[in-house]
């Protein structure tokens, strides 16, 4: 009976892990009653797909293994915790992965594939491996999925890189003791593990078998260890290398492990390498083997393995697909005469030995038992012993190996000896066929005992589970009966992991997406969750606790000597006043508050309130609450008010509680509030004088430990803090690659999706990230990387370095732990200074260098290094031979503090090895030295002020000067600061005056807020004044504050003067910077000459005391203006000039462009004046004032146009020489720049079949001779050529006579023309890959290259750079090259990639770009492209910009709307971009489809390929869009739009200025063309002989031309240039995608159209005349083309000279290509449209037949018309 559910949940589309809730205790007898339905619960993983499935044996909880998640389920699937272990960085070439070691490899986001899934009973815990790092496996915890650890910094915690979820299979071995032959000892071990894994073809990497220690400790050396290793043997088994070089598939794919009695079982699937090798077709055989080893064999010589395999009705099965281990049923037991605790073994086989991957459907379960499996074993290894036959392992072994004859006694405990080899079998263990099932394909097997039943569950891959009946082997059928099919997942496969649930009530099925539950379980309330606590109540207040009595009525303030009367006065009781006294004493004392009524508090009085908290006002600080809210003895106010108060780790409040009528308090007391939360180390965490815990997985200070994701996250004392260990000095020599390891405590293991560790390193400002491995929670080790710092002037540099992990989580350390870099040679010239160099440095004298170097850097060391270690050490003239002197210092006198740069000059400063200054009795700072100065830093001086004697001490030598003197002076002093205030951006002047200022070399004013130092520079006016430019306030949050900021420290750098570091005795502030509003709507504002300008603005008067103001200035244009400046505005007079002038505010170090002013004058004499003139002079005056109005009116216009002309010729002339002068400076530069760009370039030759596809036959994908015609087809054909056999001999004859026939009309398009190309395509393959491919592919990677470093209109396809006239930008475009660093997709911060783009790009063309360098050398095919791809700009950590052609800030003038660029988005010159997946963001939500529509009308009249004649023709008209109205454009308006400006028509009177370009461009692609050409007509190429198809066609021309008796060499010439270069080497010029994986743009085809004229010129015989109206592309060749003739008549002759090619080799040669490609096309798909052909031209071909000699001759008509009949008759 078919089981069937109407649960709707059967309805959903399943992909699923599914716990059906089927009832297996009610397994039928004879015949089977009928089932119950019951409902399921489904669990569904959306975001991944799952692998493997397990559950525990005690607890029933369900743990799932997927892509990126190991998840923890309970009974009834609740999802308990989910565990992320992916996406990670990884590369599989990488090994080690790049989690130890940087790797050369381009890293990419990987998933990781769950491969295994076990628990391990005796550590608590859950084994997961994955396909990442080479396949590592985690450590979690079974309670809470806790990654306890995961070893991946050893070989041998590699297991596996492949990819494939089902090639892994482990068996945990428990409580076994291990016999060490070699120590003779016993070791004990909780647990180890045998695992079997596929190992993807790298054995130099992975053994195949192995048995692994599983210890205690996750983060033991130990873990995971080999069991048994020495330089002989060890616990495992490797794939030999042999065996892969002869059979590269070879791999060994474990289906199902187990364990029974004192052995260990693995189920496997391998290639069968005798088979396989005798198949001629190539495919892969496979078979299944059983493979058998002691649990305590450490050194595997226990191994035996056995093919494995079913028979059903002469049908083998050999494809093994699922097992299950059980112990058989009463009736089953005595059916196959074993005992019930004997083991047996349910497998499912696929038919036949192929297709691994994707078996067949037809499967047949089948039974073996363990004691036959067993006892074929036990044969094999005794007749081995007895010497009989061989050891049958040809994988392993290589070669057959002879059993050697060994007197020992085999019983069935029998584990090998040292002497023996694994051994194999070669009898195939036969099971008994159960049941067979040739539809649904049967995957997975389970079983279990029911009574005296066996029941047998079998999943399919359609989804269905099988309910088997097993009580004996058939026949009869009954033995094995099918009694129930249920449909659980629809189409999907079950996969190979089926677990019952510990009391075996239900089973659980895995499938790729979900999971069901029984109905039964829905109800389960014992998986709870738990809330987050929260310190705010539901009312939003927050508790502020009080202690009070609450009574009926309100009193005053109560005197404490009479409040115990007053108590008892109404009524207390002795008890509860006992306990209101001891509750008041508590009370004295301050209050702790955190913010819930689990913290203690109290107050400072007991005071009587009233029950309702009417007439009461509750005050905390400025913050009053009327009438708070009281219940239960506690006092709220609302927690927004509290959260003001609080800033920073602590602050103390006044409480106080007084009544609104009286105005008495009641109450007055101090609270302390504390945030754990601004405490961002652990140290100063659990060291807070407040009772603050850190979370250490969450790297958060909090008050509540609920809020720590773990257990072990939980830290309350300092022991508990991780915290790199301080040690002695890290040395870390500049420029050499090592790595460095710190001892640490307690560092967490990273969790579920956390990122590892890294190490950062602050080198001279400039952040160095580098990977590290945490080795366990006590070391870590930066991995190998070298580091470096610039500049000679310190032999060494202390570096400030920190650990984080999870990106920006940093450990503990001293700040005063610094890592020193240091180099050799700095500061150590000679070899007396280098020896002096410190011990630790290991520095040395390189005689041979005459360097001082480490050792590994000098050549020879043994010879020429020298160290303070060796014996009779003695430097080479070690005399100073001139004596050192000096006369005088600069400066002369510094501050008592010191920290001056002290110069003291002489002569012959640098002798001797070492030199130390001495000021007074203290050393000055050594910093720098030549032969006339030593450069130091003045200590501090011991003795006060006053003059101080130098010295200096050379070597052992000593020299004075007692003229030369230094004077210490008092250090200086700031008395005032004047104004003390400037704005938040700072940089207004400030005077500072004090004594002694003249003392300092380089004074500074600094300012510190929030943790960020700003300083500013000094100038000295005197030794009492000096003035300043005042620092400003870094201030992060987004608005700007609303009042003035007092810095957390102001003061001044003066050399090492400390006490003034700090004033803030001096109180200085910062107030808002001002802003201004825009002039009028648009920007633009309209005024007369000497009108008043009213500029508009907020905080222009800060409102600081004294009469001290900000100094503005406002320029329009260049001219300044007088300025009345109020809190609201500046009033400013324009100056006397008219046209459009940029106002621009300068303040402070800011500046501001309101906008643009227009200042137009009007006439002299306005009409209303002339009317009134008129009215009172009458009609005379009236036209004398007429006359003499228009006569000025058009002397002004003249002076005017005069004016314009002039300056118009000013700026031609200017642009011309402009553009004469970058054409000249461009052609001399960008030649060398793009030779060095093009060095190193990967060529990507497309494939065979793709070239031959591309040339004959462009834009066709998919022609009719890739495809297979369907099977009647086929064999027609076949059966009609075959007939037509005998009579096909003419074929190669008829070629020729094709040839004769073309070659006298060598200049038309026929059928035969065509074929020669297509021929010329097949047989120039070769050449084109070895020989002429690369210099056509530089040429095509210069063009793009110098195309893209110039503007380039994205609409237009115009260009700054091109050969072609007519796309050639004819204008002058202002832009700037920007370097932006970006992150490929997928990356992280860090492998940034510099790319060099223009700021007009658009943002596709920068995608464009971006894509071009980080995916350098890979295929076009091969990458992303653009449209998928979206441009994110990241300005610091959390700002992020998705930048795109349209989006809401698009720039829309009339009816233009501009392309974005990245100036418009002010992009700047090292911003970091990222290319990400396409998203949509709320910033750019703009119709961008507008765009893509636009672009579509003409996107594709742009990229076709054509002539240059035609590309003027093929610019595309900018339409209005329909739904917009709007035309898009770029850099250039289309040159017919009406919408010009004035500007724009200048320019294009002067466009013949830049036709210069194309020469500049011709000039640095002239080497490239040249080497294409020369190339082409060449005879000697690299090594590569001419092509014989070449050859052989020039001579058969030479040879018709001989039989037609033409002489004329042009005649000759010409059919040679119209058979060769002009039909197949243009074609492949104008066409690179034809035989390169590229993209060509239309910019890129223009230039090739223009090389590839220039190349049809150079093969012509007519002489070309040019003049000045010729076209450009003809002019800018016309002296190379005379040079290329040559080339080409040199190469026809070199041609005709070389010996000539017999038919019998050319023949050859044919049958020799055809062999190689004959694969490549479908030649009866070619036949049958050559018949189309044929059967459509019939009567015109036939009637062609007959008027031809040749054809009548040989019957050719007859032949065809015979050809033509069978094909007709057949179809």
């Amino acid at each position: 009976m078919v089981f069937s559910c109407s649960s709707p949940l059967l309805l959903l589309p399943l992909l699923s892990l599914v716990l059906f809730s089927s009832p297996i205790l009610s397994a039928p007898a004879a015949p089977p009653p009928p089932s119950v339905p019951s409902g399921r619960v489904v669990y569904r993983a959306f975001d991944t797909s799952l692998t493997h499935l397990t559950v525990h044996q005690s607890t029933g909880e369900v743990y799932v293994g997927a892509v990126n998640r190991v998840l923890k389920l309970s009974a009834n699937l609740t999802e308990l915790r989910s565990h992320m272990t992916g996406p990670v960085e990884d590369n599989a070439s990488c090994y080690p992965p790049p989690s130890v070691r940087s790797c050369a490899h381009r890293l990419e986001m990987s998933d990781n594939v769950n491969k295994l899934l076990l628990v391990d009973y005796i550590g608590n815990r859950l084994v997961a491996c994955g396909s990442i790092w080479q396949g590592v496996c985690q450590f979690l915890r079974l309670e809470d999925l806790f990654k306890l650890g995961e070893p991946h910094h050893r070989k041998e915690h590699y297991l596996s890189g492949a990819r494939e979820a089902d090639g892994m299979a482990g068996v945990i071995v428990e409580d076994h003791w291990l016999d060490d032959p070699k120590r003779k000892i016993l070791e004990k071990t909780k647990s180890h593990l045998f695992i079997g894994a596929a190992i993807d073809g790298k054995s130099e990497y992975f053994p195949t078998l192995s048995s692994r220690k599983l210890v205690v400790d996750e983060e033991s050396v130990d873990m995971f260890s080999l069991v048994y290793q020495d330089e002989f043997v060890s616990s495992q088994i490797k794939i030999p290398s042999d065996t892969l070089s002869l059979y590269p598939a070879f791999d060994i794919y474990y289906v199902y492990g187990f364990s029974s009695r004192t052995y260990v079982y693995f189920l496997t699937l391998q290639l069968d390498t005798q088979l396989t090798q005798m198949d001629a077709g190539g495919e892969n055989f496979f078979t299944s083997k059983i493979v058998r080893m002691c649990s305590d064999d450490t050194e595997f010589y226990s191994y035996v393995e056995f093919p494995l395999g079913c028979t059903k009705d002469g049908i083998e099965y050999r494809l093994v697909q699922a097992a299950y281990k059980q112990k058989p049923g009463r009736r089953l037991a005595q059916a196959l005469g074993l005992s019930e605790n004997d083991d047996i073994l349910f497998v499912v086989f696929s038919q036949g030995q192929k297709n691994r991957s994707n078996p067949p459907r037809e499967t047949v379960l089948c039974l073996f038992t363990l004691h036959d499996i067993n006892l074929a074993m036990r044969e094999r290894i005794r007749s081995c012993y007895r010497g009989e036959g061989r050891l049958s392992l040809p994988w392993l072994l290589n070669k057959e190996l002879p059993c050697i004859h060994t007197p020992k006694q085999i019983g069935d405990d029998f584990c090998g000896l040292v002497l023996t080899q694994p051994l194999g079998g070669l009898r195939v263990i036969e099971g008994q066929p159960l049941y067979e099932d040739r539809t649904e394909g049967m995957g997975a097997v389970a079983a279990y005992t029911y009574g005296e039943h066996t029941v047998v569950f079998v999943g399919t891959r359609s989804g269905q589970l099988k309910k088997i009946r097993v009580d004996g082997i058939p026949p009869p059928a009954e033995n094995a009966l099918l009694y129930e099919t249920v449909t659980v997942v629809e189409g999907k496969p079950i996969l190979r992991d089926m677990v019952f649930s510990p009391d075996h009530q239900y089973i659980y099925l895995l499938s790729d997406r979900q999971v069901n539950t029984p109905a039964e379980l829905l109800h389960d309330q014992s998986e709870k969750r738990s809330r987050d606590s929260s310190p705010f109540d539901t009312r939003g207040r927050m508790g502020v606790y009080m202690c009070f009595v609450d009574l009926e009525r309100a009193f005053d303030r109560v005197l404490q000597g009479v409040l115990w009367g007053v108590l008892q006065e109404y009524g207390v009781s002795g008890p509860l006043l006992r306990a209101i006294r001891s509750l008041y004493e508590r009370c004295k004392s301050l209050v702790r508050i955190a913010g819930n009524k689990s913290d203690s508090f109290c107050c400072g009085s007991v005071v009587l309130l009233p029950s309702s908290g009417d007439g009461l006002q509750l005050a905390l600080e400025r913050f009053s609450v009327t009438r708070p809210y009281i219940d239960h003895y506690e006092l709220s106010i609302k927690k927004d008010v509290v959260m003001l108060l609080i800033s920073g780790a602590k602050r103390v409040v006044q409480l106080s509680l007084r009544s609104t009528e009286t105005g008495h308090q009641f109450i007055t007391t101090n609270l302390i509030y504390y945030n754990c939360s601004v405490l961002n180390s652990c140290t100063s965490c659990v060291s807070s004088e407040f009772p603050c815990h850190w979370c250490k997985y969450r790297h958060i200070c909090t008050n509540n430990l609920q809020d720590c994701s773990f257990q072990e996250g939980r830290v309350s004392n300092m022991e508990g803090c991780p915290q790199i260990i301080p040690t002695s000095d890290i040395l870390v020599p500049a420029g050499m690659v090592r790595p460095i390891t710190l001892r640490a405590r307690n560092l967490p293991q990273p969790q579920s999706g956390q990122k590892n560790y890294e190490c950062v390193f602050n080198i001279q400002g400039k952040v160095q990230r580098i990977p590290a491995v945490r080795f366990n929670s006590s070391c870590i080790q930066c991995q190998n990387t070298s580091y470096w710092y610039e500049g000679d002037e310190a032999g060494d540099l202390p570096v400030d370095f920190s650990i984080v992990w999870d990106g920006d989580f940093f450990i503990d350390k001293p700040a005063s732990m610094k890592a020193l870099l240091y180099k050799c040679e700095a500061q150590r010239s000679s070899c007396g200074q280098c020896l002096k160099a410190p011990t630790a440095f290991e520095c040395g004298w390189c005689t041979e260098s005459r360097k001082c170097l480490l050792r590994q850097h000098c050549p020879s060391p043994e010879q020429n290094w020298m160290h303070y270690t060796r014996h009779n050490l003695r430097c080479s003239h070690p005399r100073i031979t001139k004596s050192p002197t000096f006369s005088r210092v600069h400066p002369e006198k510094g501050p008592v503090s010191g920290g001056t740069r002290l110069t003291v000059m002489g002569r012959h400063l640098n002798a001797g090895s070492s030199v130390t200054v001495y000021i007074n009795k203290e050393e000055c700072l050594f910093v720098k030295r030549t032969d006339r100065e030593i450069v130091c830093i003045t200590p501090s001086s011991t003795s006060g002020t006053g003059e101080a004697p130098i010295r200096l001490k050379i070597d052992r030598a000593e020299v004075t000067s007692t003229d030369t003197k230094y004077t210490y002076t008092d250090d200086p002093t700031i008395t005032s600061i004047e104004p003390n205030w400037t704005i938040l951006n700072g940089s207004t002047l400030i005077t500072v005056t004090g004594t002694n200022l003249h003392t300092i070399q380089e004074p500074k004013v600094r300012a510190k807020y929030g943790g960020v130092e700003t300083n500013n520079y000094c100038t000295v006016v005197n030794d009492s004044t000096m003035t300043c430019l005042a620092p400003g306030l870094v201030y992060t949050k987004p608005d700007p504050p609303e009042g003035a900021l007092r810095p957390d420290e102001f003061g001044f750098i003066f050399d090492q003067v400390s006490s003034l570091l700090v004033l803030n005795s001096t109180p200085f502030t910062h107030y808002p910077n001002p802003t201004f509003d825009s002039l009028g709507n648009s920007g633009i504002l309209e005024v007369k000459p000497g009108s008043p300008i009213i500029l508009k603005g907020k905080n222009l008067i800060p409102p600081a005391p004294g009469n001290n103001r900000l100094n503005y200035t406002v320029l329009i244009g260049e001219s300044p203006c007088l300025l009345t400046v109020s809190e609201n505005q500046l009033l400013c007079d324009s100056p006397d000039i008219t046209g459009e002038k940029r106002v621009v505010i300068l303040v402070g170090g800011l500046e501001y462009s309101p906008g643009m002013l227009h200042i137009y004058s009007d006439s002299a004499l306005t009409l209303p004046a002339i009317i009134g003139i008129g009215a009172g002079g009458g009609v005379l005056l009236i036209a004398i004032i007429a006359v003499l109005i228009a006569y000025k009116r058009k002397t002004r216009d003249a002076d005017r146009t005069l004016k314009r002309l002039q300056l118009q010729m000013d700026n031609l002339e200017s642009r011309v020489a402009l553009e004469c002068k970058e054409a000249f400076a461009e052609l001399q530069t960008d030649i060398q720049e793009l030779t060095n760009d093009m060095d190193g370039v990967k060529i990507p030759f497309l494939e065979y079949r793709t070239y031959t596809m591309r040339v004959m036959f462009p834009g066709i994908e998919e022609h009719p001779v890739l495809k297979e015609l369907d099977v009647c087809t086929i064999r027609q054909d076949v059966r009609i050529f075959e007939s037509l056999d005998p009579q096909l001999q003419f074929f190669p004859d008829h070629n020729n006579r094709v040839w004769q026939q073309l070659s006298p009309q060598c200049e038309t398009e026929s059928v035969a023309e065509k074929m020669l190309t297509n021929w010329f395509t097949f047989l120039l393959h070769r050449f084109l890959k070895e020989c002429a491919g690369e210099p056509l592919f530089m040429l095509y990677c210069a063009i793009k290259q110098q195309m893209e470093k110039g503007p380039i209109d994205a609409i237009t396809g115009e260009a700054r750079y091109s050969l072609s006239e007519d796309k050639l930008i004819r204008q002058q475009i202002d832009y700037k090259q920007l370097t932006l660093m970006c992150i490929p997709p997928e990356g992280e911060v860090g492998t940034e990639v510099p790319v060099k783009v223009l700021n007009c790009d658009t943002v596709t063309q920068v995608k464009d770009k971006l894509l071009d360098a980080v995916y350098k050398g890979i295929p076009y095919s091969q990458r992303p492209q653009a449209d998928d791809m979206d441009l994110e700009w990241r300005q610091g950590r959390l700002t992020r910009i998705i930048l795109q052609d349209e989006d809401v800030t698009t720039k829309i003038e009339s009816d233009w709307k501009r392309l974005n660029t990245l100036a418009h988005y002010q992009v700047t010159d090292g911003s970091v971009v990222a290319l990400v997946q396409k998203q949509v963001s709320a910033y750019n939500i703009a119709n961008s489809f507008t765009f893509t529509r636009s672009l579509s009308r003409y996107e594709s009249l742009l990229r076709t390929s054509s002539s240059p004649d035609s590309l003027r023709s093929r610019a595309p008209m900018i339409t209005p869009d329909q739904e917009t109205g709007t035309k898009l454009w770029h850099l250039v308006k289309n040159h017919e739009h009406s919408d010009q400006r004035e500007g724009d028509r200048g320019s294009k009177m002067v466009s013949e200025i830049y036709l210069t370009r194309l020469l500049a461009t011709k000039g640095t692609l002239q080497k490239f063309v040249d080497d294409l050409f020369e190339t082409v007509f060449s005879t000697a190429h690299r090594g590569s002989a001419l092509p014989l198809a070449i050859k052989y066609m020039f001579d058969f021309l030479d040879e018709q031309a001989d039989k037609r008796q033409i002489t004329d060499p042009d005649v000759r010439h010409t059919w040679k240039s119209n058979c060769l270069p002009l039909r197949f080497w243009v074609n492949v010029i104008k066409n690179p995608q034809f035989v390169f994986d590229i993209h060509k743009s239309s910019i890129t085809d223009a230039c090739l159209s223009v090389v590839a004229q220039t190349f049809m010129d150079s093969c012509s015989t007519s002489e070309h005349r040019l003049g000045k109206d010729s076209p450009s592309n003809k002019l800018l060749y016309a002296k190379d083309i005379p040079n290329y003739k040559s080339w080409v008549e040199r190469y026809y002759r070199d041609i005709a000279k070389m010996p000539s090619i017999s038919d019998q080799d050319m023949d050859a040669y044919l049958v020799e290509q055809s062999r190689l490609h004959g694969n490549e096309f479908n030649t009866l798909s070619a036949l049958s449209e050559l018949y189309f052909y044929i059967n459509k031209y019939k009567e015109e071909i036939l009637t062609a037949l007959d008027r031809d000699g040749y054809c009548r001759k040989h019957k050719l008509r007859h032949k065809l018309e015979q050809a033509i009949n069978l094909m007709s008759g057949s179809s």
